[in-house]
């Protein structure tokens, strides 16, 4: 029960006040090593399993009667793969591109502790468009972007001149290695 709390505790800051979060991040002072495997093993998996199994009510809701446990298993492997393989293609890409373009170095780890909150409203906002249906709901992921504009300066240490193209590359990264797996897989679910 208090993995549940602290889930929602860093998911409400992260998605309320994002500059706040970041900010307090950038400033820790933990290792970022053993900062990277706590956002995973006590964030970011138990949000991960949490939101599949909503998916999976939620898809199983609205598929056919006769098929909706396949449905819906399909949607919720799709769904782990591409948000447990996506961070890992992200921080490859970011890896590169961040030094290339903007001349910043980061930690492989302090990429990755970026990536999981950021990944993190990306998975809200699946979860939204996945029980509303609408395509309306698929503005939900625009708030991406602010998530990334906020933490920019603090966290990342992006110069402030910079951080719309920043905002725009990182945002699209993150967006498409999630989008890519999520497509591939459904290539071969169907």
């Amino acid at each position: 029960m208090n993995h549940i709390k602290l889930v929602l505790k860093y998911l409400v800051a992260l998605v309320v006040t994002p500059q706040e979060r970041w900010k307090m991040l950038a400033s820790d002072d933990q290792q970022p090593e053993s900062r990277e495997n706590h956002v995973f093993s006590e964030y970011y998996l138990y949000l991960m399993g949490f939101v599949g199994i909503l998916v999976f009510l939620v898809v199983g809701f609205y598929a056919r009667e006769s098929m909706w446990a396949a449905t819906a298993m399909r949607s919720v492997v799709t769904f782990l793969a591409s948000f447990f393989l996506g961070p890992y293609m992200a921080q490859f890409a970011l890896s590169w591109v961040i030094p290339l373009i903007w001349g910043v170095e980061h930690t492989k780890e302090r990429l990755l502790v970026f990536i999981y909150y950021t990944m993190s409203v990306q998975m809200l906002a699946y979860l939204l468009t996945e029980i509303f249906r609408a395509s309306l709901f698929n503005l939900v992921y625009i708030y991406l972007f602010y998530i990334v504009w906020c933490a920019a300066l603090p966290y990342l240490g992006i110069p402030a001149r910079r951080r719309i193209s920043f905002t725009i590359v990182t945002s699209t990264v993150l967006f498409l290695s999630q989008w890519l797996i999520a497509t591939v897989m459904g290539l071969f679910g169907n």
